[in-house]
């Protein structure tokens, strides 16, 4: 899914949350094609059978305790307790390599890191 915008975030086509999975190699070349410079992301949940939790630290207590706690399939945001989102159903993730336009992180590439419960 290309994805653009001030936070590199929106998706740059229509109908995002209706597409299918696994994704048409045609509608997604041509997607590559018009959007060459866009970020990348992933619709999770259904779609795609893809649960993501996003956690926005690296104290290790944190990770171990959500991994644990919150495997769930659906989209929840557990903020302020804990800096994490798990995004499931109706939800869209960025991911590496696609940079971040703006913010403190302004120009560094998304990753993938292994974290210490050794999951990617």
């Amino acid at each position: 899914m290309p994805l653009g915008g001030n936070d590199g975030k929106q998706p740059l086509t229509g109908n995002w949350q209706k597409r299918c999975w696994p994704a048409n190699v045609k509608s997604t070349a041509k997607d590559i094609e018009k959007f060459e410079d866009a970020n990348i992301g992933i619709v999770t949940g259904r779609p795609s059978g893809v649960t993501v939790v996003d956690i926005d630290t690296d104290d290790p207590r944190v990770i171990v305790q959500i991994i644990e706690r919150f495997g769930g399939e659906r989209k929840t945001n557990l903020r302020p307790e804990f800096p994490v989102d798990i995004q499931a159903d109706g939800a869209l993730v960025v991911v590496p390599p696609s940079i971040r336009p703006r913010g403190p992180h302004e120009g560094k590439a998304y990753r993938f890191i292994r974290g210490p419960a050794g999951r990617t």
